[in-house]
């Protein structure tokens, strides 16, 4: 069989990196091609459905500070105190970013934070998103709000160039960049058992808490999925288990201006569980 992929993938290492170019492979600056961030960028809205349902969006308007590497807000630090790593929760689509749980612990907190949260990120790509980002910033924390040990990502060449990215894969929905690097989510997973997914899960999961002992920071881990949480109760984490993303009663139907992530009430809340347990 004759490989063929562009120049670039070979040099690729997220486990040492001596740029902090490399992590524009893991963000929006990748993944939302359309956004065409070359610079850092204001953006009005992140998605359709954050445009069409501004109209239902009881606070004031905001926009979103991405910066040139595609993380919100601020350039990349050469130090943090808390680093915030996870999916859109993390991320805060929908959401201004004092509204967002990083910025609302770290500012509770007295201390400085970073937010690396990437919407569409799964397992992997969040792995690779903290070894590769704390080669680069001195790191004395980290929390990691995780996704749905289902979701995942496969290398690919898009249609339209020789570009090879990181497609995120998510059940039951189609993305462009699906469409656009000729990928069938629904093949791939008729293909993936459920203990594949959650054995990659749990690799992934604790190659974080190796590399991040090896880097002496101090780790907490929680999830937004019920069955992902119970997962990595069974794993033994320890002090480094959080509790659980929930949602009382009054929070239920309380949204983020996209109609579809949890509004402002929920990261408050989200908040307020885990403040006592970061040392």
């Amino acid at each position: 069989m004759t490989m063929i992929w562009n120049d670039k993938l070979p040099t690729i290492n997220f486990l040492e990196s001596s740029s902090s170019d490399d992590l524009k492979e893991l963000t929006v600056v990748t993944t939302r091609q359309d956004l065409s961030i070359t610079e850092r960028k204001i953006i009005d809205w992140f998605s359709p459905s954050d445009y069409i349902n501004r109209e239902s969006w009881t606070y004031n308007h905001f926009n979103y500070d991405i910066s040139e590497l595609g993380f919100r807000g601020s350039d990349l630090p050469n130090k943090v105190d808390i680093a915030a790593y996870g999916c859109s929760f993390t991320f805060g689509q929908g959401l201004p970013i004092d509204e967002v749980w990083p910025n609302k612990l770290a500012t509770q907190l007295n201390r400085t934070h970073y937010n690396f949260g990437q919407p569409a990120a799964n397992i992997r790509s969040i792995a690779n998103m903290f070894t590769l980002s704390t080669s680069h910033v001195d790191t004395t924390s980290a929390i990691f709000l995780l996704p749905p040990y289902h979701r995942t990502s496969i290398a690919a060449k898009s249609k339209f160039s020789e570009a090879i990215s990181l497609i995120p894969i998510i059940p039951g929905y189609l993305s462009n960049l699906e469409k656009n690097f000729e990928l069938d989510s629904e093949q791939l997973y008729k293909a993936l058992t459920d203990e594949e997914l959650l054995t990659q899960f749990r690799d992934y999961l604790n190659l974080i808490v190796f590399v991040g002992k090896l880097r002496n920071i101090k780790m907490y881990f929680s999830s937004w999925d019920e069955v992902t949480y119970k997962f990595m109760r069974d794993m033994n984490l320890g002090d480094m288990l959080l509790p659980e993303w929930t949602s009382t009663q009054e929070l239920l139907g309380e949204y983020a201006r996209d109609g579809s992530h949890p509004g402002p009430k929920h990261h408050a809340h989200w908040t307020s569980q885990i403040i006592s347990y970061i040392k």
